[in-house]
């Protein structure tokens, strides 16, 4: 594995000579300058293995040496060499990479330069970071990364990894980004719905791969979001109801409405209400109902990856019975009386039949004596006959129609 480079000193110079360095050369005064040095690590000072080239300022090579066991080389400068621009590049390979050293004001004479210890920071991964993660839906994520530090290498690739399972690493899937931006942004598409993924951000270099910390994310389940309304206009057979789709889940919505039943947790398979497509607000309209009866209904939207319901809600319709009060009792006899009712209201049902209920006995109800008074509401009068004298007698107004029968206050009289 390949790693980085980390250079410690960066030196630029330029020697210039005076035009008798040909004498003095010839005169044997001055020969060469010897410059030696030792190439380490720092920390370890373990030896690295180096080229020492002395170049000109167009890269021509005047000479080539490289570091022996211990990290040490000498090269040697001649005379018609530092009567020239040079430069002296130390280059290693790619796990730590190059420096480059010249030097001034080298005095006439035979010399040394020892340059001393040229210390390379030990090499070591990127450093990476996971700063946000936005929009996620059911098949997709935005995450935003940053790289923090390069550790002097060249990034050769950077981006995200990520899995079902724990602890992804680059030999799992992976999206790459080659935006030569230290913020950068992987957009994840294609996901699982609603299935839950590992991530981390990565960065590669010559020395290796760096990795943030592990992030955990579960994509939606692709289901819109629907919310049921509550239930009003209640009447014997039908009521208002609705919903509200807040979110189609990342598809269409195909259908939306509200499903009820007699039966708890009522779906589309059940009575249910057709209310357009798409998110948004709708009403639904109920019709058909039985009078008296108890309904769970729930608010639901369908996309192609299935069926949402809203929070289930209870409501009973009204009974449909009329309301029907019992008249005093007048015009008493040995065997007669007079009495009547009053319907104040249908129930919703228009009323078949009415009178008053008569018996010897508490409650009396159609299956007893009874008179038949006309249809309809509003008040009517009963006249009821061939009573047995001295005999105590209880009456209830009724009123019957489509939903049932219902009855007024029981009252009792005495025959004369």
């Amino acid at each position: 594995m390949k790693r980085i480079l980390y250079i410690i000193i960066y030196i630029v110079c330029i020697t210039m000579f005076s035009s008798c360095i040909k004498d003095l050369e010839e005169e044997g005064i001055f020969e060469t300058t010897t410059i030696k040095g030792c190439v380490l690590e720092d920390g370890t000072f373990k030896p690295i293995k180096a080229t020492i080239r002395l170049k000109d300022k167009n890269s021509s090579v005047y000479e080539e040496k490289t570091t022996d066991a211990d990290g040490n080389f000498a090269i040697d400068v001649t005379v018609k060499q530092m009567a020239k621009e040079y430069v002296l590049s130390i280059e290693t390979d790619s796990l730590y990479g190059n420096i480059v050293k010249t030097f001034e004001n080298i005095s006439i004479g035979s010399q040394y330069f020892d340059i001393g210890k040229i210390l390379f920071a030990q090499p070591s991964v990127p450093v990476i970071i996971i700063d946000e993660t936005n929009n996620l839906t059911s098949t997709s994520i935005d995450i935003l990364c940053s790289l923090i530090d390069s550790k002097n290498a060249t990034i050769t690739s950077k981006g995200v990894c990520f899995a079902t399972h724990n602890n992804p690493t680059v030999n799992d899937q992976i999206l790459s980004n080659a935006i030569d931006n230290k913020s950068f942004t992987c957009n994840l598409t294609d996901l699982q719905r609603n299935t839950t993924y590992y991530l981390k951000a990565f960065a590669q270099s010559s020395v290796g791969t760096g990795y943030s910390e592990q992030i955990t994310f579960t994509t939606y389940d692709g289901l819109p979001v629907v919310v049921t309304k509550d239930i009003t206009n209640i009447s014997q057979t039908t009521a208002s109801a609705g919903g509200n789709v807040t979110d189609d889940g990342d598809f269409t919505v195909e259908e939306k409405g509200v499903c009820y039943s007699m039966s708890i947790n009522p779906t589309i398979n059940n009575n249910h209400t057709s209310n357009g497509t798409g998110v948004g607000e709708f009403i639904s309209n109920i019709t058909n109902l039985q009078p008296n009866t108890t309904y769970y209904l729930r608010a639901f939207a369908r996309n192609k990856v299935g069926v949402a319901y809203g929070e289930q809600k209870t409501f009973t319709t009204l009974s449909g019975l009329p309301t029907v009060t019992t008249e005093e009792v007048t015009n008493i006899s040995s065997s007669s009386a007079v009495s009547g009712g009053n319907i104040s209201s249908d129930g919703g049902f228009s009323i078949t039949a009415r009178g008053i209920c008569i018996s010897t006995s508490h409650n009396p109800t159609i299956n007893n004596t009874h008179t038949t008074d006309g249809t309809g509401t509003g008040k009517f009068t009963s006249y009821l006959t061939d009573l047995s004298s001295n005999t105590t007698y209880y009456i209830r107004a009724y009123a019957t129609n489509s939903a049932g029968t219902s009855y007024g206050k029981e009252i009792s009289f005495t025959t004369k």
